[in-house]
């Protein structure tokens, strides 16, 4: 009898899913719940790639990477150069951190920290929200820098001004959440980037990570906010760690001159 009842209620199950009309929607909702990425995500289609670029962004939580560690969330700040002059046509990209301890070493990449030439790129000059970014040679005043490999996806899917309108910047953008990409694996009942793998995901470059930026460098409101949109996104938040920035000077590197 226990396997007829089983069987019954198996059948029973199907012929639900497979049922038109109100059966069959809690099955495609609860199925939504489960695809990654979500229904609809996708980076931000009205996106002016201009005034993004145009004020410094301070990182105030991320999740940490092979060649952004939690020993470097100090102090980490992201700043956007046109290579020509418009910016579509690429971008310098300068990051800042401190190892350690706040205004400890400065670590980084481009000018702002006598790092690695990295570079950003737009695939798609309608999509200015999903750049590609990946470590460069050369450049200058005659040739654009080359990039090294496809480089990894950085896709701005969240931006607008500050909730409080006495403390805007006057910049379209005061907060930006940035994902490395599509989130395509599942984690905590929500979405994330990066392989499913966690061994692989460990060493991984390219295509992971999540980041919550402002204008400011120290903004507990705008970050309470974006951590309401991260699930409005289906974007699971549980990767994510603090970035200290208070007592921070944003000392450049040697030969870089000062960068606060």
């Amino acid at each position: 009898m226990a396997r007829l009842a089983a069987s019954i209620a198996l059948l029973a199950a199907v012929a639900l899913a497979a049922a038109p009309g109100a059966a069959a929607r809690p099955l495609e909702a609860w199925l939504d719940r489960q695809r990654c990425p979500p229904p609809g995500f996708d980076a931000l289609q009205d996106f002016n790639v201009t005034q993004y670029i145009a004020q410094r962004w301070f990182v105030q939580k991320q999740e940490p990477l092979v060649y952004q560690p939690a020993d470097r969330l100090f102090c980490v700040f992201a700043e956007y150069q046109p290579l020509r002059e418009d910016p579509l046509d690429g971008l310098l990209v300068n990051n800042y951190a401190n190892e350690g301890a706040v205004n400890g070493p400065v670590v980084g990449t481009s000018e702002v920290a006598d790092g690695p030439l990295t570079t950003a790129t737009i695939p798609n000059k309608r999509r200015p929200s999903k750049l590609r970014v990946a470590i460069s040679l050369g450049g200058g005043e005659s040739f654009r820098p080359i990039q090294l490999g496809r480089g990894g996806d950085y896709w701005v899917v969240a931006a607008g001004q500050s909730v409080d309108p006495a403390d805007r910047s006057g910049n379209l953008y005061d907060w930006a959440i940035v994902t490395g990409g599509r989130p395509n694996r599942r984690s905590n009942g929500a979405c994330a980037t990066g392989s499913p793998f966690g061994l692989v995901r460990r060493f991984q470059t390219n295509n992971v990570g999540l980041w919550l930026f402002t204008r400011k460098p120290i903004d507990p409101v705008n970050t309470q906010l974006m951590m309401g949109k991260l699930a409005e996104l289906g974007l699971d938040p549980s990767g994510l760690l603090d970035v200290q920035q208070q007592g921070c000077t944003y000392a450049c590197g040697p030969g870089s001159g000062q960068c606060n």
